[in-house]
């Protein structure tokens, strides 16, 4: 629950290192592992220990974080994440940066604990004046000593406090912001040719062993996909508890325990296979079913991610799912009721979606072989379009990062735009999806460079500075930990408690 406290207190910035240096400095490229079995350490940083106890402590707070914000994990799950060695790795830095600290004579004066701790909400009465008595209740329900939260939180202020000094001289660099916007912002003016493929109708039967051919060789878009038919219990957090909005730590445990009882007793009832819409109906909900649905039925109808919509496709029937599945803000309880394999239609049954399909490629390369030959006249003049009639010239503004208005997105073409110079037709021609007019082939030409809106950049310089300056303070956070780490001996003494093994 220290977590939960801290959450209520300022954000310690050099949190922001800690999450981008891989953990593989730490495991694999730091120091050494052991098997030494040490009872009560868990590894040393430059000699100095992290002890069983402290790294049982951390674990616990994260593993009650990460519960409490995804109820439907496991602890086995959350064991299988190597939670463990993220901890280890958090722990590892907090006694590099307390080390530096000492090195360099930065310490924290009991002053500034007392400010800081002051500034806490939750330790606060009615008058928003520090509490004495409230602070030590809520520690003490927490299960914390006041020595021990102390000492974390003078640890967190020495992190602060590095932090502060490391990235003070950082400033915004307004020219290198405006350059930044400048490139962002950029759009071009391009004059633009679109020959759709539905002009250019193929005039000749293919032959049966050429509609042989092609059916073999795209038998994956006439696959129909496996479908399961699940029975599930939906549990919406807002309709299953009451205090959904409250603001105090009670009332949102209380909360969280009510949630994870219901999420725990479902999913144990599931487990033994036990009727669902019983285990649903002591608590007012009910148990539905979805019928026979493919991944994609699946996803649009339960809000579920795509992958564990696929669990459920490749889960066999009278499946009990052993755990309770995330479906955006909700939860779900889930039994495979049925399944029913993917499978390729015949040929016969798709002869004419195949036809139709052999047309369209046909059409599409001869509206691809038609720009070519009209590239090729083009010269690089744009006059010379223009003198043939039959071609319709369009204009149209393109952002940088953007795509063609009434276009489908096309990487290749939108990098093309922005790379080739002004005043000549490019070589390529693009394959495309017209929102109305469906496939086709385009040729484009880049008349002008647009900049950027001067108002628009007054509006937000001050924010443009701001986002180089930070992306300044965290690559200078990142090389600062990356520095102590490179110089740190770290030895991890028991990878068994560190993994959770046998535990």
């Amino acid at each position: 629950m220290l977590d939960y406290i801290r959450s209520n207190a300022q954000s310690f910035g050099i949190k922001l290192a800690f999450g981008i240096i891989i953990l593989v400095f730490v495991f694999w490229g730091v120091g050494s592992f052991s098997d030494g079995n040490s009872v009560n350490t868990v590894a040393t940083v430059n000699s100095d220990p992290i002890h069983v106890q402290q790294f049982e402590r951390a674990y616990s707070n994260a593993e009650e974080t990460a519960l409490s914000k995804n109820p439907g994990l496991t602890r086995e799950q959350l064991k299988m994440t190597h939670l463990g060695r993220q901890v280890l790795q958090d722990l590892i830095f907090q006694l590099l940066l307390v080390q530096e600290a000492a090195r360099t004579g930065i310490t924290i004066s009991p002053v500034e604990l007392r400010q800081a701790a002051g500034q806490i909400k939750i330790f606060q009465n009615a008058e928003g004046r520090f509490d004495p008595e409230t602070y030590k209740r809520i520690l003490s329900a927490q299960r914390l000593s006041i020595n021990q939260y102390e000492q974390d939180m003078n640890a967190s202020l020495l992190r602060d406090k590095i932090y502060a000094m490391l990235t003070a001289p950082v400033w915004p660099d307004m020219d290198e912001a405006k350059k930044r916007y400048n490139f962002l912002r950029e759009k071009r003016l391009i004059s633009y040719i679109f020959l759709p493929a539905k002009n250019f109708t193929a005039s000749v039967s293919p032959a049966d062993t050429e509609i042989q051919s092609f059916y073999d060789a795209h038998q994956q878009d006439f696959q129909v996909p496996p479908k399961v038919d699940i029975e599930y219990v939906l549990v919406k957090p807002e309709s299953a508890l009451k205090n959904t909005d409250s603001a105090t730590a009670e009332t949102a445990k209380q909360d969280a325990d009510k949630l994870h009882e219901i999420l725990d007793s479902l999913m144990e009832d599931n487990i033994l296979n036990k009727p669902l819409n019983q285990s649903a109906a002591r608590f007012g909900l009910t148990a539905q079913q979805t019928g026979l649905a493919t991944q994609v039925e699946l996803e649009k109808t339960l809000g579920l991610s795509t992958e564990t919509a696929a669990l459920l496709i490749a889960s066999s029937a009278g499946t009990p799912i052993d755990t309770i599945l995330e479906a955006g803000d909700n939860y779900l309880a889930v039994r495979i009721l049925k399944t029913e394999p993917a499978a390729v239609q015949q040929l016969n049954a798709v002869r004419s979606t195949v036809l139709a399909r052999m047309h369209a490629v046909s059409a599409l390369k001869s509206a691809q072989d038609s720009a070519t030959l009209i590239s090729k006249e083009l010269t690089g003049a744009l006059g010379n379009a223009k003198s043939n009639k039959n071609l319709q010239i369009k204009t149209a503004s393109v952002q940088r990062g953007g795509d063609l208005l009434d276009f489908a997105p096309n990487p290749d073409m939108s990098k093309a735009i922005f790379s080739a110079e002004p005043g000549a037709w490019l070589p390529t021609v693009f394959s495309v999806n017209n929102n109305a007019e469906g496939p086709g082939a385009l040729l484009c030409r880049i008349e002008t460079v647009e900049k950027p809106d001067i108002k628009e950049w007054d509006g937000i310089k001050s924010l443009m500075g701001n986002i180089v300056a930070k992306e300044r303070v965290d690559g200078l956070a990142q090389v600062f930990m990356l520095n102590l780490l490179s110089k740190a001996r770290v030895e991890v003494l028991n990878q068994d408690i560190v993994d959770r093994n046998g535990l």
